[in-house]
């Protein structure tokens, strides 16, 4: 679901204390607040008994004793609830520095393969964009089938990767992961725009593999026609952003303003991407995927390009035996 305009949401309390507190004009606003209780107290005291025992607090005539009463009561009440106001704008700036601090965090690049797994394990829908998506099928899809499976759950899957067809965009992506001295995901084989061709088609064939291993995943590919420098990771409870360099932290957003706007910002990507269109009931057993078992069904998405013998061997591979250098 995407995010509503924020123009559309209702000014909350906790909204306005926010804006009041942002204000520099937050100390004059408390200390007017005091001084027209005060004005008002010392009005009903003044109609009441006179000036100038208003003034030193001796009024003692019989007919003012229900005004003084209402002064009393409107000083008493005034005084609550300056105190409420008080402690819950303190309470709320608290909770939202408290808020700020935890909606995201770094997380060291060590940590980030394990806390990608960890949120495949225990969620109902999935939203990856990347590059080729070499660990998104080393490690994220297999947690997502296990999840599927020992939970009996549906996962609904979204995959983003750049277009196999476009061959200017994979020599670009390529040479930019050379600037960034990434690693290869294939041991022996530089980045290169044929490398990242086969890898974005070992990531569609992955989708034929687990049709048959494990049905409940309901996977969905689209193809972009921009590289980008980073990934995202999206679970129900967390967002992981990474950066395409080896050393570099991640990102990590729980649900909140963020979270929901990088939501949007996916959503807004795959309407402008190509959807594939996989056949129903068109799947693969991983051991039977070949060459010309990939031709077969690279072929039934209705791509307009031919690519090689070499390219469909070498999707092929990488969709059965998939690897990462980042896993």
């Amino acid at each position: 679901m995407s995010a509503g305009p924020l123009g559309d949401a209702p000014l909350s309390y906790a909204s306005l204390v926010d804006r009041i507190v942002a204000s520099r004009a937050t100390p004059i606003i408390f200390i007017c607040f005091i001084v027209l209780t005060w004005a008002a107290r010392f009005g009903l005291l003044s109609v009441a008994c006179g000036f100038e025992s208003a003034r030193t607090a001796e009024c003692h005539l019989p007919e003012a004793g229900q005004l003084i009463l209402i002064s009393n009561a409107l000083g008493e009440l005034v005084s609550v609830l300056l105190a409420t106001l008080m402690l819950g704008t303190i309470f709320i700036v608290l909770t939202r520095r408290e808020e700020r601090r935890v909606l995201f965090a770094e997380l060291p690049q060590p940590r980030i393969a394990s806390t990608v797994v960890k949120a495949a394990t225990g969620t109902r829908a999935w939203h990856y964009k990347g590059g080729t998506g070499t660990f998104f099928k080393a490690a994220t899809l297999p947690a997502l089938a296990r999840a599927a499976e020992n939970n009996a759950a549906i996962i609904n899957v979204t995959i983003q990767i750049i277009d196999p067809r476009d061959t200017s965009l994979c020599e670009f992506y390529a040479e930019m992961q050379r600037k960034n001295k990434s690693r290869s995901p294939v041991e022996g084989i530089p980045w290169s725009g044929a490398l990242v061709r086969q890898q974005s088609l070992a990531t569609i064939l992955s989708v034929f593999i687990y049709a048959y291993e494990e049905p409940r995943l309901i996977l969905d590919v689209y193809l972009y026609d921009r590289a980008s420098h980073f990934r995202y990771d999206m679970s129900d409870s967390v967002l992981i952003v990474t950066r395409e360099q080896p050393t570099a932290p991640a990102i990590k957003y729980t649900p909140g303003y963020f979270y929901e706007s990088y939501r949007s910002e996916l959503e807004l990507s795959r309407s402008q991407s190509y959807r594939v269109a996989f056949p129903n009931g068109l799947m693969s057993r991983r051991e039977e995927l070949n060459a010309s078992k990939a031709r077969q069904l690279i072929t039934e998405l209705g791509f307009a390009v031919a690519f090689s013998r070499e390219d469909y061997q070498r999707a092929a591979e990488y969709a059965r035996s998939p690897t990462s250098s980042f896993a």
